[in-house]
């Protein structure tokens, strides 16, 4: 067996076909592998190259930012919460006064960066 790839009539990736050894490769198939790390894939007749614009590529990168951001502070909520209990019922801190105050500004420093993302 051998793996082609199937391009469309603009050389765009569509598919990575199997074919046997013997096998002649169709017209709209490429025998060169396309590397890894492309968004959207296209062959310019002698190489691979990537065929979404630079901008596109740019958006994408700043949503996956956003998101790792909202991650990150709903994994840290509890512990605000846990803090702002501690504080209201008058009961000793599960976290030192340094570390709360490192991850408050870690947390503001994700708030502030998801609202210049979002601009």
């Amino acid at each position: 067996m051998k793996k082609v790839i199937k391009i469309n009539e603009q050389g765009f990736f569509l598919e990575d076909v199997l074919l046997d050894d013997l096998d002649q490769t169709p017209v709209d198939c490429i025998d060169e592998p396309c590397p890894d790390g492309f968004y959207l894939p296209k062959w310019t007749g002698t190489s691979w190259i990537e065929g979404k614009p630079q901008a596109e590529i740019n958006r994408l990168l700043e949503l996956d930012e956003i998101n790792r951001l909202k991650e990150f502070l709903e994994r840290t909520d509890y512990k605000t919460i846990q803090r702002m209990r501690e504080t209201v019922l008058g009961i000793s801190f599960s976290m030192s006064e340094e570390d709360y105050l490192a991850l408050e500004e870690e947390r503001q420093q994700a708030v502030e960066r998801i609202r210049e993302l979002s601009i």
